[in-house]
């Protein structure tokens, strides 16, 4: 039966960190699935296309060439297509930089349906199984969205309440404060009773000033605006260098290949750092408030 061609599946997680060790597993459970188990093994090629950093592409004809490449500074894999074939049945598996897996199968239904459930388990060990809140702010695209969403609205109220003010300074008048009309509907009823024309008059002239607010009765807004704005946005921009941080933590898309093995130990070492000031923060603002409630 000749192969269909069958849209591209895709893992429901995204994040994963590659290892020749996890790729050599995988692609002995492609060798001895059914779809490729009736063929002679050694009719079946393989192939390893990654993309690099510096944006070109590196051939790797095995696992184990695969395994020799330095993987280093601008030179180091994004990206990675694997490919298994025996004609004219054929696999593909990409590991996107963006931290997804997909895979497609070209064979008849009944042997894809059998290695899509197979190969979609096996795929879900390169899944590095970070925590529910370190997948919120690193792998949850909702929460990306809102950050940003949240940094333009900090943008565009600190730029209008600094050109309102700038403004305010620049054009806006004062008259004075007797003029203005404090209750209104009051001074009119005292109006319409009295028999004085000038205080009819002037009442008439106050209502013209109704809702009127002198400038500098607006500048202690705009500045209380303009502070809570910077101060939002200072506290934004640590929460975003936290985030970054914690990307360089706990990356989605990571191949474990040559250099990058020891960057990964190293980057291991630093979350168990990371988790221990955190723990001791939290114990030592946990002592902190028993002392105050009790002795303080």
């Amino acid at each position: 039966m000749s192969p269909n061609r069958v849209e591209r599946q895709s893992l429901s997680d995204r994040g994963f960190v590659f290892s020749v060790e996890h790729m050599k597993r995988t692609e002995a459970m492609v060798r001895g699935s059914r779809i490729f188990s009736h063929d002679n093994n050694s009719l079946i090629t393989a192939a390893y296309i990654a993309i690099l950093q510096n944006g070109k592409e590196e051939i790797f004809a095995s696992l184990e060439d695969l395994a020799n490449y330095e993987n280093a500074d601008s030179a180091n894999i994004v990206s990675l297509r694997a490919e298994f074939e025996c004609r004219p049945k054929r696999l593909v598996i990409w590991f996107q930089e963006d931290g997804t897996i997909h895979f497609q199968v070209f064979a008849s239904r009944n042997e894809r349906i059998e290695l899509n459930g197979s190969l979609g388990q096996q795929l879900k060990s390169y899944n590095p199984n970070y925590s529910g809140f370190v997948k919120m702010i690193i792998v949850d695209k909702m929460f990306q969205r809102l950050a940003t969403a949240l940094a333009i609205v900090l943008s565009v109220c600190l730029v209008v309440l600094i050109v309102s003010y700038a403004y305010a300074r620049a054009e806006g008048i004062n008259v004075d404060p007797r003029v203005l009309p404090s209750n209104y509907l009051k001074q009119v009823e005292s109006a319409i009773k009295s028999s004085n024309i000038q205080e009819k008059l002037d009442t008439i002239l106050m209502s013209n000033f109704q809702g009127f607010t002198n400038v500098t009765d607006l500048y202690p807004h705009f500045l209380r605006g303009i502070r809570i704005s910077i101060i939002g946005f200072i506290l934004f921009s640590g929460m975003a260098w936290i985030v970054s941080y914690l990307r360089r933590l706990y990356p989605v898309a990571f191949f474990s290949v040559g250099a990058q093995i020891e960057k990964l130990s190293r980057i291991e070492k630093r979350r168990e750092i990371w988790m221990v000031a955190i723990v001791l923060g939290f114990m030592v603002n946990l002592a902190a408030g028993i002392v105050i409630a009790f002795f303080g």
